[in-house]
């Protein structure tokens, strides 16, 4: 069963503050600031520590 309350666990957010699919925008849109920075495949090999701080780069904007 998929429905608002069980999708939380799965990574997306159906609905938040009434936009559907928040999670793809927001991830779709950091990756965008990335893409700007690096080259794809440099994104793809980027360390955990190294997605954090461009993280907080990326929120701060």
């Amino acid at each position: 069963m998929n429905d608002r309350f069980s999708q939380r666990y799965f990574g997306d957010w159906v609905s938040y503050n009434g936009y559907a699919d928040a999670g793809y925008y927001l991830g779709l849109k950091f990756v965008e600031y990335l893409s700007q920075k690096k080259p794809f495949n440099d994104i793809l090999d980027l360390e955990i520590e190294e997605i954090k701080t461009e993280y907080d780069v990326f929120c701060e904007i």
